[in-house]
């Protein structure tokens, strides 16, 4: 697909990346956020994404914050909040929320992005 590289900016022939890897969060595999279109030298190339740990690491900082950000307006979401915030179908936000405690006022949302981003945050 044409598309701009989010990492150099070049309007190209894109590949579309998981920030977080399949293997890290298999629940995040469709979540749009999670994806974002890379050129094949920035996807897999020497200092790309597949192959370099900085620019690995780089993408899921952005990521951890962006989700920090689209989910800023309270403490604790309920499932059809997450489901509409990650624009996610009920399976996808089944997938998500399955390994996650609910509290009585909802998912606490340190806990939903720790899970969004496959068991960690970044520092």
């Amino acid at each position: 697909m044409l598309d701009t590289c989010k990492i150099c900016g070049q309007d190209t022939q894109c590949e579309v990346h998981h920030v977080v890897f399949r293997s890290q969060s298999k629940c995040m595999q469709t979540i749009k956020t999670n994806l974002i279109p890379l050129c094949v030298e920035c996807h897999r190339g020497n200092t790309g994404a597949h192959l370099n740990k900085k620019t690995d690491l780089r993408l899921k900082k952005n990521l951890q914050f962006h989700l920090e950000v689209i989910f800023i307006a309270k403490e604790y979401f309920d499932k059809e909040e997450i489901k509409e915030i990650l624009e996610c179908n009920e399976n996808e936000v089944m997938a998500i929320l399955k390994k996650l405690y609910v509290h009585v006022e909802g998912y606490r949302k340190d806990d939903l992005i720790i899970r969004l981003l496959g068991g960690r945050k970044y520092i």
